[in-house]
């Protein structure tokens, strides 16, 4: 009995792909639209910074339950093209005097006010042209000091420079989990994001792991396919007053470990 294989022509293959040009372009990329490389460090750092001070300050559970309320509120008062979710920074830059007034109200009545200002504050204290500014309707303590507040966002770089850190990672959950919770994002049950509560795990469990992994991808996919240009000017901000008010001392494996979340994106 003579074996035969079936063939498959060069054609065949090439079939689903689209000619741009003299090339063919993948499916893929054809229908993501333009995508653009994604740095962690330069690009989304800056954008959570928020988050990543409430769950610093607050906890993890309280952190995320404050910048939810935050997110719903301003997602309510605000008719935002889905792609801008209520978690990038820059969007916040969006919202009117009139807009903020009500998103006040909102946390004011549930009581989630004075913790959100007290996070929003910590950031304003070094950096005045946050786009979150406007929540600070009253005056609150003045925190002890300026060196102080520089030790504690030093802290926090250190260890949010590596994108599998705990608190990078709690920090990117929480990205998705607000997506979630306000209807932007629909995923299926069989997937590891619907098991996010796993990430209160990592990096204990193989399990958590996993989940983590998926959501590094996801943010990736998420932020690479947004326009951008708006963004830009609240990163390169963050990073420019860093420098003003402190030179930058970093170790060399923080460089290299940044460059390697970059490079491998999950």
């Amino acid at each position: 009995m003579t074996n035969s294989k079936p063939t498959t022509s060069r054609h065949q293959i090439l079939a689903d792909h689209k000619k741009q040009g003299k090339r063919l372009v993948p499916p893929f990329v054809y229908k993501a639209g333009t995508l653009s490389e994604v740095s962690w460090v330069n690009d989304i750092m800056p954008q959570v910074i928020w988050i990543v001070v409430a769950i610093d300050r607050l906890g993890f559970a309280e952190g995320v339950s404050i910048c939810l309320a935050l997110a719903r509120a301003a997602h309510e008062v605000h008719n935002t093209h889905y792609k801008n979710w209520f978690v990038w920074m820059s969007v916040y830059a969006e919202l009117t005097s009139d807009e903020w007034q009500k998103i006040k109200r909102t946390l004011l009545e549930a009581g989630q006010l004075e913790p959100l200002q007290r996070v929003v504050e910590q950031i304003t204290y070094l950096y005045p042209k946050c786009p979150m500014q406007p929540i600070l309707s009253v005056q609150l303590d003045e925190p002890n000091s300026e060196d102080s507040q520089l030790q504690k966002f030093r802290t926090i770089l250190t260890e949010l420079y590596s994108r599998r850190s705990i608190l990078a990672t709690r920090t990117q959950a929480t990205v998705i989990y607000i997506a979630l919770m306000l209807d932007l994002l629909h995923i299926a049950k069989t997937t590891l994001l619907s098991e996010l509560h796993e990430v209160e795990l990592y990096p204990d469990t193989e399990k958590s792991m996993l989940v983590a992994a998926s959501v590094r991808a996801a943010i990736n996919g998420f932020w690479g396919a947004i326009p951008r240009e708006k963004f830009h000017a609240w990163s390169a901000y963050f990073w420019n007053q860093g420098l003003e008010l402190e030179p930058c001392q970093i170790a060399s494996n923080w460089g290299e470990a940044a460059d390697a979340d970059d490079q491998q994106g999950s």
